[in-house]
């Protein structure tokens, strides 16, 4: 025992590697104490000075009872019943004591206290510090001087941070941590175990029954060291102690003989005893308050996991009191309260139940009935987040009839659960309730606290929303300037819920279709949070999706991408990765992604949402069944009806068990199936689903709503299809009154229906009405949403349609290619938009005889069709029937049904076999077998079409007159000419019966009679009906309509058959006129009509005049090099045209029309209407008591 012992070294080889745990169930453990040096001082304590100092140990605790492992020891200290471990940690020596577990309370009590006095006298970490310091600086003379320090262990991120004493303690016993990724502030006990162990501030540190007596048999051992214990316990001197005991300094007197005087010793223990417990409650209860304060001032800055971590370190100091005060259970609720709501807002429910439930064990506990109403109000929150309205309001309702039994019916509690009870009605769709319940609220708050108090505000806040939903948008943005007018004077222009009402009011201006003033919306709350809240909180996600959807809306899908990503790199960091608000942006982003034709990427992301979903909320919750609706809008889109229908059925399934039957989302369900019906064909299913939809839209949101307008114009499409024009500009006239009245003049949705209506009267013939109601739409849209929205594209689409139709196909083109160049601006080069106008500027190709033109238009639409839509699509089938119609106008017939063929096979796997369009393709294929002289498989085709078109739309329709009419011109070609004329007149009938006698199709049953009157050589009353037809043909179309060039070409042939030359040539002569004059110079028309006057010159003997004539006719063929095609042309026989398949979609523009789907990814007032409607299930209220509410936007 010299000084050269400490200079022996350890053989590290010889010692028991340290490969199991220590054995520490009989023993009670304190928390490890490091002792060392910053890394950058020394970064390593060599095995050999480790060594040293253990050997120096044993010295100075003349101790032999060590057992020594590879880097760490276990010195026992026998008289104090305990041992120390001592490890070496690379640069630091860390310190752990363990003392024996007993079973008799008390003495385990006095074992802990006298372990506790021998390392306040002792102090062993003193003593390692020390020895430590002077080993370094002896052995490792270029480290010396380096600071040596206590350091203990982060319990988050495991990293040591230095502290010196219980004034470096910054938190009362918690420590920030230094690590800077980290800077949580954690619990550091060990500075209290090791350096202040007289500092009580850890309560299950001193846990004490009520068993405070001594165990008479034990009494004899260790009097003497109790005797201590107590003096160093209620910390006095022995000394001091022995004289109120009556004593001298001789403790020896105390022995287990003496009873008298061990007695007084327990008395004295006992009192002080007690001191102590009161002493540790009282610092307890202290530490609990600060903690309590510190996590509200976090929930005051919306830092909720900082919040949480305050919480936390608070419980871990009670968790194991078997015997709490009353002040510390009031704590413990509040907290578990406050910790509920947290874990409600992170729409964690497990952990918010389980918070509610140990809230209502303290509530049992303390017998307060005012407490229970709050907790059920909280079960109520946690049932309304799972879209349990009827088990919210069972709870709400409990909770209200015990605050009516304490306050009475007038107090602030109960207006706070009448608006509990609003917000539930407003998610079940009972706005009047809704409403109702809000007043009531208002009326108590204004009887009780001043009309500028902040749950006034809230309740303007509440109503607002109820009013959006209603459609009374400036009723709504009227309650939110209320609640602004309150709350800026409260709470400054810089504070998050002023950011919320922002928010709100963008989403009503956004409804409104004020795109802009939205946006600035949007951006006076973002800039607001962005100042206060950091870059990553939640709330900036839902601003940032906020934003994104009025993007969509603006038609910029890139920004709103853009928008919507941000908003989910934030989420995943704050919410992590299952977090419903995770779900909603995957929603947005897929609404996105379906407006831009990306329908994979929109079903991926639909399934994310669903998937996050699924694992987050019940199976049952309304958010799920806005997910499967927005899948079967995507299907609908990709024409995979079927798929698309079980989606909304089982959106249905949920919403009916949720909502019940009587709900808008039921009606947006039924809305979009009835879109799908009206796909397929199935008209009176489409017309039924509608119906059922107006029917709750009319309960639920009255008669002047837009959705009510919605579903008007929805059913007015399907009226359109079925022929019912008048019928359908009725409904159409309906929608458009309570849009003018709901949205002002000047809405896109006032454009779109503008635009329905236009649709009509270009099938009506009526192509200046049409027109003029096409500048209105453009019009509107131009001022709302600029000169580069998809709107306006389809509106110049629309425009070319018409112009088409007129036989102006210049301007049709011109009309095409803006709507093309705004397409590929906003949508790319691979949308199904794009295909559609490649493919109807194909048709005015067509129709101008410029057939290579024609296919190159269907080929580059064909390809961005089946990149998109893949194989199988219904738009990929009119394309192959277009580009069979130009090999038919070629006299390629074999050709053309081949492509008929291909657009049959398609449509019959996609439509079933009994769609209108399967007609249509029937129809064509009957044309070209008539052409080709099979005039039987002509006519099984024709009586299938007419088949389809009677169970479709009955024996008074169009498609039912056409059929008809094919049917009829077999009969002329096979000479059975009163048979032809009986067909003729039976379409002729019907046509007159829809459109009256004044359209375009009453003078093709006209010229096609006339044609029966020449095979009959009744030149006369062919003729008439010549006549007729031309007269119609002038009322209707442009004076220089192609189609009025044929009706002279046959009048001419006529008078060229009676050897009227000059009104055969002069007729004919009109004719060609009329083509050159539109633009139809190399028009294979113009071959046969040249002709036609070279001839009637030849009767005339006018062989010069002859000759000129037959020279432009050869101009033509050398232009055309179509000689053989052209000779197959027959220009003496008025057929009925065959059809030529615009794209649908561009004609009623469903694709931005309010009318044609209850669907954003379909309809911008369906997908507005949506945003209404869904806003509620994914937005919370922020502050319970106030109802503020962060709107969570996602289309349904």
């Amino acid at each position: 025992d010299n000084d050269q012992h400490e200079n022996r070294y350890f053989v590290p080889y010889l010692l028991q590697p340290d490969v199991k745990p220590f054995d520490l169930s009989q023993y009670h453990i304190s928390e490890m104490l490091y002792i060392g040096y910053e890394n950058n001082d020394i970064p390593y304590i060599p095995d050999g000075i480790y060594y040293c100092l253990l050997s120096s140990c044993l010295k100075q605790w003349n101790n032999t009872k060590v057992e020594l492992y590879y880097q760490c020891a276990k010195f026992y200290l026998t008289k104090s019943r305990y041992y120390i471990i001592i490890k070496k940690d690379r640069s630091h020596i860390a310190l752990q004591y363990c003392y024996q577990k007993i079973d008799n309370t008390a003495s385990t009590n006095l074992i802990k206290c006298a372990t506790e006095t021998s390392i306040h006298k002792d102090r062993p970490h003193d003593i390692i510090k020390q020895k430590l310091s002077l080993l370094i600086n002896d052995r490792m003379p270029k480290f010396k001087g380096a600071m040596i320090r206590y350091y203990v262990k982060c319990n988050i991120c495991s990293n040591l941070t230095f502290v010196e004493s219980k004034n470096e303690l910054q938190y009362g016993n918690l420590v920030q941590c230094r690590n800077r990724s980290c800077n949580m502030l954690f619990e550091c006990q060990a500075m209290y175990d090791w350096i202040n162990w007289n500092q009580i501030d850890k309560n299950d540190e001193y846990q004490y029954g009520n068993d405070t007596s001594f165990d008479q048999d034990n009494k004899q051992e260790d009097i003497s060291i109790y005797f201590f214990d107590i003096a160093n316990m209620i910390g006095i001197d022995w000394t001091k102690l022995a004289s109120l005991l009556g004593f001298s300094k001789d403790i020896d007197s105390i022995d287990s003989g003496n009873d008298s005087l061990f007695n007084k010793a327990l008395a004295v223990l006992v009192k002080w005893q007690k001191k102590f417990v009161e002493m540790a409650t009282a610092t307890m209860t202290n530490n609990l308050q600060l903690l309590y304060h510190k996590a509200l001032a976090s929930q005051e800055t919306n830092d909720d996991q900082q919040a949480l971590s305050y919480y936390t370190q608070a419980l871990n100091q009670v968790q194991s009191v078997h015997d709490t005060t009353p002040d510390i259970d009031q704590l413990l609720y509040r907290m578990y309260i406050d910790i509920c709501d947290i874990y409600i807002r992170q729409y964690n429910i497990a952990m918010a139940n389980t918070y509610i439930a140990k809230a209502l064990q303290i509530v049992h506990k303390l017998q307060e009935q005012d407490k229970m109403a709050e907790c059920l109000d909280r079960r109520g929150n946690i049932k309304r987040l799972q879209g349990d309205y009827d088990g919210a309001l069972h709870n709400y309702n409990k909770s209200a009839e015990i605050k009516s039994k304490i306050d009475g019916n007038e107090g602030l509690d109960i207006s706070n659960s009448y608006s509990n009870f609003g917000q539930i009605y407003d998610a079940q769709g009972k706005y009047d309730d809704a409403f109702c319940m809000f007043e009531k609220s208002l009326k108590i708050q204004l009887s009780v606290v001043s009309d500028n108090h902040p749950d006034v505000a809230a309740t303007y806040s509440n109503m607002g929303f109820v009013y959006d939903h209603q459609g009374n948008y400036d009723d709504a943005v009227c309650m939110y300037e209320k609640s602004l007018k309150i709350q800026l004077p409260l709470l400054g222009d810089n504070h998050p819920d002023i950011a919320a009402i922002y928010n709100s009011i963008g989403i009503v201006y956004d409804h409104q279709g004020k795109y802009d003033n939205a946006v600035c919306m949007y951006e006076k709350s973002l800039k607001i949070q962005l100042s206060i809240l950091g870059d990553n909180h939640p709330d900036i996600a839902t601003t940032y999706n906020s934003m994104g959807n009025v993007y969509i809306h603006q038609g910029k899908y890139d920004n709103a991408v853009c928008m919507h990503e941000k908003s989910l790199k934030i989420q995943l960091l704050a919410l992590g990765d299952n977090h419903p608000d995770i779900a909603t942006t995957y929603s947005n982003i897929g609404t996105a992604y379906d407006y831009q034709g990306k329908y994979d990427d929109a079903v991926s992301a639909y399934e994310k949402s669903l998937k996050v979903q699924l694992s987050a909320l019940d199976d049952n919750h309304p958010d799920i069944a806005a997910t499967y609706n927005n899948m079967g809008n995507v299907y609908n889109n990709q024409g995979k009806y079927d798929d698309a229908v079980c989606m909304y059925e089982k959106s249905l399934q949920i919403n009916l068990l949720v909502l019940g039957d009587n709900h808008p989302h039921i009606a947006t369900t039924y809305e979009n199936m009835g879109k799908v019906f009206k796909n397929q064909g199935k008209y009176d299913d489409a017309v039924s689903m509608y119906e059922k939809s107006l029917k709750i839209g009319l309960s639920t949101l009255g008669n002047n709503h837009p959705h009510i307008a919605t579903t008007y114009g929805n059913i007015g499409l399907v009226y359109e299809s079925q022929g019912k024009y008048d019928d359908a500009i009725y409904l159409h006239e309906k929608s458009l009154k309570i849009l003018l009245s709901a949205l002002g003049d000047n809405h896109p949705d006032i454009a779109a229906t503008y635009n329905n209506m236009g649709s009509i009267y270009n099938n009506q013939g009526k192509y200046d009405d049409a027109l003029s109601i096409f500048q209105k739409s453009l019009k509107i849209q131009s001022s709302v949403l600029g000169d580069n929205h998809p709107d306006i594209a389809n509106t110049y689409g629309n425009m070319g349609i018409i112009h088409y139709y007129q036989g102006k196909y210049d301007e049709a083109l011109s009309m095409y290619e803006k709507s093309l160049q705004i397409n590929l601006s906003v949508l790319g080069d691979n949308h199904p938009e794009i295909a559609d106008i490649y493919s109807n500027m194909g048709t005015v190709y067509d129709d101008q005889g410029k057939y290579d033109d024609a296919f190159s238009m269907y080929e580059k639409s064909l390809k961005i069709q089946i990149s998109i839509l893949g194989d199988n699509h219904p738009n990929i089938a009119i394309t192959y029937s277009n580009m069979g119609l130009t090999y038919y106008h070629q006299g390629k017939y074999d050709d053309a049904v081949s492509m008929y063929e291909e657009s049959l096979k398609i449509q019959l796997l996609a439509l079933g076999n009994n769609h209108p369009n399967i007609a249509i393709t029937y129809s064509n294929m009957g044309l070209a077998y008539d052409h080709q002289g099979k005039y039987d498989d002509a006519a099984s085709m024709f009586e299938k079409s007419l088949q389809i078109n009677l169970s479709v739309f009955g024996n008074n329709h169009p498609s039912s007159s056409k059929a008809y009419n094919n049917i009829g011109l077999i009969y002329d070609h096979q000479g059975k000419y009163d048979d032809a004329f009986s067909m003729y007149e039976k379409s002729l009938k019907i046509d007159l019966s829809v459109f009256g006698d004044n359209h375009s199709e009453i003078a093709t049953r006209y010229n096609n009679m006339g044609h029966v009157y020449v095979n009959q050589g009744k030149y006369d009353d062919a003729i008439s009906m010549y006549q007729k037809s031309l007269k119609i043909y002038l009322s209707v179309l442009d004076d220089n309509h192609p189609t009025i060039a044929t009706t002279y070409n046959d009048m001419g042939n006529i008078y060229r058959h009676q050897g009227k030359y000059d009104d055969a040539i002069f007729f004919s002569d009109k004719a060609a006129t009329i083509l050159v004059d539109a633009g139809l110079q190399n028009h294979p028309s113009l071959v046969k009509i040249y002709d036609n006057i070279a001839m009637s010159y030849d009767k005339q003997n006018r062989h010069d005049d002859a000759n000129a004539i037959r020279q432009r006719s050869n101009d033509v063929r050398h232009s055309l090099q179509q000689v053989d095609i052209i000779n197959q042309t027959s220009t003496n026989t008025i057929y009925q045209p065959a059809d030529q398949q615009i794209q649908s979609r561009q004609i009623s523009n469903p694709n931005n029309n309010p009318s044609d789907n209850n669907n954003s990814s379909d309809t911008q007032q369906s997908h507005d209407h949506a945003l209404k409607q869904k806003q509620y299930f994914n937005a919370y209220v922020q502050a319970l008591q106030h109802g503020s509410c962060n709107n969570k936007v996602i289309r349904a």
